[in-house]
């Protein structure tokens, strides 16, 4: 019954199930059966990854700046990009994660793009906070801010998601766009209901005609771009995987939560859709460690195509 729970809400598959374990089971023995210094070594290096992971890693934020050239753009926008805030998780606070936004506004950035996840539930050493205080957090931020819901937040209560960002001037998503004026350029923000926990549904969300300007499309999780869409975006912006929170040198992530292939699992990818640029998140769920997967917030530079 667990694995079928993980067969059905996870990437992993019957194939890694029998792998994964046996590629472990194999470097047991060869480590059982090498030099002691070896032995030494790699347990030496064993808990000062397992120390990084949970006590340094959580705790960094890293600005990353990406620039991606629009046809229909005439000029320079930057979108600021958060996911995955996961307000209580261990080393993520409320107080926190407005310091966080504050590392990222500095830059003055054009707009703020929230891709889900403002609450955590049952991440070890976490304390949830009302969906409610977070909202009134991100009600200060005084440039545009726009926003769709993620898994954690349905499970918080859809409509109690909803009648607390009602109450700010965050705009937030749920199957529908928005058109706004950055500057003097027009650009429509399109956000879909969550994979697993509502219905995307994007024949209501995207407008019946694709517009003559930018249009930045929104999905928590990166599964719902394997969708069919009515039209492809300029961009495309997921976040949900956590980068796998523990990403192997040259593997990358072996697991991911979601239906979304393991290669979407963090940065930039080619869809259907358009591209897609996955981000990281600020928080943890489940455990809280995170390996070669720093917790990060994006300035998406969009420029006019040259």
């Amino acid at each position: 019954m667990m694995f079928e729970k993980l067969f059905a809400k996870t990437t992993l598959t019957k194939f890694q199930l029998i792998v994964y374990p046996t590629c472990v089971l194999l470097g047991v023995f060869i480590l059982i059966q090498s030099h002691p210094f070896v032995q030494i070594v790699f347990c030496v290096l064993m808990i000062l990854s397992l120390l990084w992971s949970v006590l340094v890693e959580p705790r960094l934020f890293v600005i990353r700046r990406h620039t991606v050239q629009v046809s229909s753009l005439s000029t320079e926008i930057t979108i600021a990009i958060l996911g995955d805030l996961h307000i209580g998780s261990p080393y993520i606070s409320l107080s926190t994660a407005k310091r966080r936004l504050e590392e990222v506004l500095v830059h003055q950035p054009d707009v703020l793009v929230l891709v889900g996840d403002y609450v955590v539930q049952g991440v070890l050493g976490g304390k949830p906070v009302p969906i409610e205080d977070i909202a009134m957090m991100l009600d200060a931020i005084d440039i545009p801010c726009v926003a769709i819901i993620g898994n954690h937040d349905n499970r918080e209560g859809h409509q109690r998601v909803l009648r607390a960002f009602e109450k700010t001037n965050v705009i937030l998503l749920d199957n529908t766009s928005q058109t706004m004026i950055l500057g003097q350029q027009q650009i429509t923000f399109v956000g879909l209901a969550d994979e697993s926990t509502d219905e995307p549904k994007p024949t209501d969300a995207y407008p019946s005609t694709k517009p003559n300007h930018p249009l930045i499309a929104l999905a928590h999780d990166p599964a719902t771009w394997l969708r069919e869409m009515p039209y492809p975006a300029d961009v495309c912006l997921s976040g949900h995987t956590h980068a796998g929170q523990i990403r192997f040198p040259v593997f990358g992530a072996l697991i991911l939560p979601g239906k979304s292939p393991l290669k979407w699992s963090y940065g930039w990818s080619k869809t259907n859709a358009g591209p897609l640029y996955v981000t990281s998140g600020l928080g943890t769920s489940i455990a809280p460690i995170r390996f070669n997967a720093p917790p990060e917030g994006v300035l998406l530079t969009l420029k006019p195509q040259s």
